[in-house]
Formats: C-alpha cells, sequence, structure tokens
C-alpha cells in the first residue's frame, strides 16, 4: 500500500452480502439491527484490469478477432470482509520433518537398530583391524588397575540371590534399572577380557607377571570367582530389565562368552581364535551377534529405501543408488580369516548405511527449513479482524494477520539470524558427512590396541547404546496438556522419545562426543540447580558450591581428553616422523650420492693421475737409461769410425806420394 486509506465498513458490509447472494444487492445492511456483535476478516486482494483497448487491423478474415484488445494489464488492490477470520493452517517445519520421517513408530524402530548396530559396527570394525594386523595385546598395569576397581562394582550385583529374592515366575524381585544392568553386563565383558588378555600370555611371561605383582594371583581369582557369579544373575535379569533385542543378544552372549574363556579352561588353541582375541580387546561378538546385526542393518535398509523411492526433492542425489549397492550378506573372505572378513564386510555394511540415514535426515531437515511456496488459489492476504455490533466497529485486531517474514522482517525480530543462516548454510551445503564417519579410520593399530584395552564400562558398546525412553504412565497431566501444545499425544510420547534419544546417541557417535562427559556435565548441573531452587540465594558464579562441582566435572572431562590426546598425539607423531623420512628419503640418498660420487671421482681422477704420473717417470727413465747405453755405443762407433778414418786418410796420402801403404 503506497499511503494510509480510510475504508467505509458499511460499503465493505453491503459488497460482502451482496457476494453472498450472489450479486443481488439487498440494500443498506444498516437498515437491520443485529443484537449481537460479530466479526469479520478484513482481507488486502489483488487485482488486475485489463485497459487501453486497440482495435485489430482488418484481415478480411471472417474468423479474425473483430472486437478491441487490451494493450495493458493494471495491477491494483482492493478491500473485501469475509465472514470467516481464521486462517487455513499451513504445513510448518515440524509438519514437513514429520513428512519425513513418516510412521513415527517404525521411524523409532529404525533409528533405534540403527544407533546400536552403527556403534556395534564402528568398534568390531577397529577390533578386527587390529586382529588382521597381528598387533600384540599387552598385560600391563592398566590391567591390574582394571581388575582391582571393576571386581568389586561387579560384585555388588551378586548380592541379589537367585533362590531367596526370586517370584513366582522364578524371576529375582530385586533389579537394577536398565542403565545399571547394562553397566554391569559392560563390567563382566571387561573382565572377561582383562582374563582372557592374561591367559593368552606365554607360561612364561604369566610366571614373570606374577612375580612381578604381589597379589595378582588371589587378584586373579576373586574376578574369576566374581564373573562366575554374576553370569546366572544376568541371565536371569535380563529378559526382564533390557527392552533393546540387540542389548539383550549381546548380555546373553557375554554370559556364554564369559564362561569359555573365564569358568571353563581354554586351551592354547582356541585362544589363538579370531573369537578369543575379539573377546581380549573388549569387543565380545558372535555368530549370533552378527546375524543380529544383519537383520537389523536389513530392516534399516528396507525402511530407508521406502523412504527414498518417494523423496525426489533430495539434494544429495545419490543416496538411493548408494543404498541399493550396500550388501549385508557380503560372501567371506578366502584367505583363511573368514571370520575377519564376516566382520569387516557386516561392519562395513553397517557404517554406510548409518551414514545414508544422516545425509538423509539432514537432507530433510534443511529441506524443511526452506520455506515452501504458498498456494495460488487465493490472492488475499488477512490484515486484520473486525468486531462489528450495530455497523459500528468496537474492536480491531491487527495481530491475526500473518506477517510476511521477509530478510528485513526476520533481522528486524531476531538480530542473530545471520549468524544462524550461516550455520544452516555450513551443516546443509558446506558439511561432508564422509569425512565424519571417517575420521577415526585413520588411526594406527597400536592406538587402536591401546584404546581398547583401557575401555571403561561408559565406553562399552553396550553401555553407549542406551537410550531413555519416557513412557505415558510416568508423565502427568500438566505434562501431558504442554505435549499436546507441541502436537504430541500421550501415546506416542515413547516412540517420540525413543526416535529423539536415539538420533542423539548416534549424532554424539558420529561426532566422537563421549556421552559420559555430556552427562557428568548434566549431573553437575542438575545437582547444582537441585540444591539451589529450594533456598532464596541467587546463583553466582563465584559461589563455591557451584564453582567447586563444576571444577570437578570439567576436571574429569579434561583429564580423560588429555590423555586422549596424548596417545593420538604420539601416534601423529610417530606418523609424521614417518612420513618426513618416506618423502626425505630419496632427496638424501640422492644428496648422499653426489656427494659420494663427487669425493670418489675426485679421489679416483687424483689416483689416475698419480699413477700415469708414475707410469710416465718410469717410462721417460727406462727411454733415458736405454739412450746412455745407445750413446755409449755410438760414441764407441764414432771412435772406430774415426781410428778407420784416419787410416784411410793416411792411405790416401801415401799413393797421393807413391809410397807403399
Amino acid at each position: 500500500m503506497p499511503c494510509h486509506e480510510e475504508l467505509d465498513v458499511k460499503a465493505l458490509l453491503r459488497d460482502l452480502r451482496k457476494r453472498q447472494l450472489a450479486g443481488y444487492d439487498c440494500g443498506d445492511p444498516c437498515d437491520e439491527k443485529e443484537p449481537d456483535a460479530r466479526t469479520y476478516g478484513l482481507y488486502l486482494t489483488y487485482t488486475e484490469t485489463l485497459e487501453e483497448p486497440v482495435a485489430p487491423y482488418a484481415s478480411g478474415d471472417p474468423c479474425g478477432q473483430q472486437a478491441c484488445e487490451p494493450t495493458r494489464v493494471c495491477e491494483g488492490y482492493r478491500f473485501e470482509l469475509r465472514c470467516e477470520c481464521e486462517q487455513p493452517v499451513r504445513p510448518d517445519v515440524f509438519n514437513r520433518i514429520a513428512a519425513c520421517i513418516g510412521d513415527l513408530k517404525q521411524a523409532a524402530v529404525a533409528m533405534s537398530k540403527a544407533q546400536s548396530a552403527g556403534v556395534q559396527a564402528r568398534r568390531l570394525y577397529s577390533a578386527a583391524q587390529a586382529v588382521r594386523a597381528e598387533a600384540p595385546i599387552p598385560f600391563d598395569d592398566r590391567n591390574i588397575e582394571l581388575l582391582r576397581k571393576v571386581t568389586p562394582e561387579l560384585a555388588r550385583l551378586n548380592e541379589i540371590s537367585l533362590e531367596d529374592d526370586l517370584d513366582e515366575n522364578g524371576l529375582p524381585k530385586r533389579k537394577p534399572d536398565e542403565r545399571e544392568l547394562r553397566l554391569d553386563v559392560a563390567r563382566l565383558q571387561l573382565l572377561t577380557g582383562a582374563l582372557t588378555r592374561f591367559r593368552a600370555l606365554p607360561k612364561d611371561s604369566q610366571a614373570e607377571v606374577l612375580k612381578a605383582h604381589k597379589g595378582l594371583a588371589e587378584l586373579l581369582k576373586d574376578a574369576e570367582h566374581t564373573v562366575a557369579e554374576a553370569g546366572p544373575r544376568i541371565e536371569a535379569l535380563v529378559p526382564r530389565v533390557i527392552k533393546a533385542p540387540a542389548a539383550r543378544t549381546e548380555a546373553e552372549e557375554s554370559v556364554r562368552l564369559s564362561r569359555k574363556y573365564v569358568v571353563g579352561q581354554p586351551s592354547e588353541e582356541r585362544l589363538a581364535t579370531v573369537e578369543a582375541k575379539m573377546v581380549a580387546l573388549n569387543t565380545p561378538v558372535s555368530v549370533r551377534q552378527l546375524n543380529r546385526m544383519k537383520s537389523d542393518a536389513v530392516l534399516l535398509k528396507d525402511w530407508l529405501l521406502d523412504k527414498l523411492a518417494g523423496a525426489d526433492n533430495l539434494t544429495r542425489c545419490d543416496l538411493y543408488e548408494r543404498l541399493r549397492r550396500v550388501q549385508i550378506d557380503a560372501p567371506p573372505g578366502t584367505a583363511g580369516d573368514g571370520d575377519l572378513a564376516e566382520i569387516n564386510a557386516s561392519a562395513g555394511a553397517v557404517k554406510e548405511l548409518v551414514q545414508i540415514l544422516v545425509e538423509y535426515l539432514i537432507d530433510c531437515i534443511c529441506l524443511a527449513l526452506n520455506p515452501p511456496c504458498q498456494p495460488c488459489e487465493d490472492r488475499s492476504v488477512l490484515l486484520a479482524c473486525l468486531t462489528v455490533k450495530d455497523c459500528e466497529v468496537t474492536d480491531i485486531c491487527n495481530m491475526s494477520r500473518r506477517f510476511v517474514l521477509s530478510p528485513l522482517a526476520m533481522r528486524y525480530w531476531l538480530p542473530p539470524i545471520g549468524m544462524i543462516g550461516e550455520l544452516l548454510d555450513r551443516l546443509c551445503c558446506e558439511f561432508d558427512v564422509g569425512k565424519l564417519f571417517s575420521v577415526r579410520e585413520r588411526k594406527p593399530v597400536e592406538g587402536s590396541v591401546d584404546e581398547f584395552v583401557t575401555t571403561g564400562p561408559e565406553q562399552m558398546v553396550i553401555t553407549r547404546t542406551y537410550a531413555p525412553i519416557l513412557a505415558e504412565a510416568e508423565i502427568d497431566e500438566d505434562t501431558a496438556l504442554v505435549l499436546k501444545r507441541f502436537r504430541i499425544e500421550p501415546r506416542d510420547l515413547a516412540d517420540v522419545t525413543a526416535f529423539s534419544s536415539n538420533l542423539a546417541l548416534l549424532s554424539l557417535d558420529a561426532a566422537a562426543v563421549e556421552p559420559a562427559a555430556v552427562a557428568s556435565r548434566g549431573a553437575a548441573l542438575a545437582a547444582i540447580i537441585g540444591r539451589r531452587l529450594g533456598g532464596a540465594a541467587p546463583l553466582e558464579m563465584d559461589d563455591a558450591t557451584i564453582r567447586i562441582p563444576v571444577a570437578e566435572a570439567v576436571a574429569d572431562e579434561m583429564s580423560g581428553v588429555r590423555k586422549r590426546m596424548e596417545r593420538e598425539l604420539n601416534a601423529n607423531v610417530e606418523r609424521a616422523v614417518d612420513a618426513a623420512l618416506s618423502s626425505a628419503r630419496p632427496e638424501l640418498s640422492a644428496a648422499i650420492t653426489r656427494e659420494l660420487g663427487g669425493t670418489f671421482d675426485k679421489r679416483v681422477a687424483g689416483d689416475v693421475k698419480a699413477a700415469v704420473a708414475r707410469e710416465l717417470t718410469e717410462a721417460k727413465l727406462r727411454r733415458a737409461v736405454q739412450g746412455i747405453d745407445t750413446i755409449k755405443a755410438l760414441k764407441e762407433e764414432n771412435r772406430k769410425l774415426a781410428r778407420e778414418l784416419k787410416r784411410l786418410t793416411t792411405a790416401v796420402e801415401a799413393l797421393q806420394k807413391g809410397a807403399n801403404p
């Protein structure tokens, strides 16, 4: 609108009634008094008017254009009233994201399987690389410290009696929550791995370790007893407590492998198998676990195929073809390492599926953030809602309009919107998901082995894959009302929390963020807020109750980060030195060759010159000696010739004088 305008509401009401009566004008609408107030919507409507008609040229064709044709379209607008003030609901960003996800229950199941299979595949792949490289698996002071720490922690589970604490169904009455039971399974895996590493040592090495560490034999015996006692309790608790099928399978197989390598007495041949080495690397795996992981991968692939088959507006155009090429049941290798080949093939397929899933979700979210084009059927824009009583406007509501979110308006309402736009541009356009999934594959094998044997219970797969789920029965009425405002029904709460928590864990694992560090920060913050909510004192950063817990949480986190950075730094330095030597070796060899070659050439040239000089001198001397003898002979010959010449001269003189010779 170019300027301020005044509107005749009575004329607008008369026009509204005329349009309702199909063009029939019933006169002034204010002649009839209405006792109740009514609300109308004031709309601004775009109009086009054809003007400046021009007669066409006479062509003599009876079928040609005979009437005048307009030559100009004048654009304008007009005001009108409508009976409805509510505008139709248009899809928002949450609706479009929900459309990408589809059925919430199926999406929650697919995300849960992707999260658990992805974490397991990463660890299996790295452990298989270490086994294939035949990297030594050490048993050192860190393993002894692990036995001292983890054995009493797992022993607390053994306080549950399998005879006195069972109900009528044969299940324990006392049971930990799911996260605590997963931690106990992780402790069982760690003790099984440490004991397997010790038993895999040669007999003389075992004797040396026992001799060097007093009390180790008793510590090993306590760990074996704790593992043996914890197995039956975990078997009884897992079906009742752990909900995820993959985690249940892993827990049951961990108990079976602990009996195989700890309770029993494995032979040297058994300890040399791929299965035993994976157990020693704190990565227990069995055929049943691989089959479970592959079945989950098949379900995830089918879900993604269904989503990508109907998606025609994704920016990553090769997702569907990449997904079709993923082979979950890849044939095993033929080089005597069939187990490792199957592990690598299955883990590689799962990693590719998870990467495709992440790229698909990023595309969905980014496309949802880009507002779609609005429908063009209605060219009107709601300006305000008018309340009219007795043909008098009693109220005007300007905020009922749908504001045009132009760049100018967005920067007016949200000053940091420019920064948000840059972040979205980096996420949707510049972010390379492939680098995110391949960054941890560059670690050296020695660093991977060291990381495996020093893993804590919180870093084990069964603990990292725990995603808390909030059920409908766990919320109150106020929470249900809040959820409904976000269009979430209480019956869908479990699926929503399952999908969101598994997606968060999947993102943290892909970004190499430790959930334990995030949990420690959250626990410290929750403890601080919990202590302060009931008091009247304000929160101040100088307060010791805030500073000390935060410092402890940050110190614990930084300690782990520092150790990890030291390991990676040492590995990076070694790789850098090796790379520098490899790159400098040709130039160094050439320089040494040139230096030695030049010195050798000079030395050889000097030796040759000296030898030639000696040869020349000797030849000259020999020739000189031979010349002296020749001179002597020539002198003697000359003397003889001189005597003969003298006699001839005397004889000639005698003949000339006539005397006889």
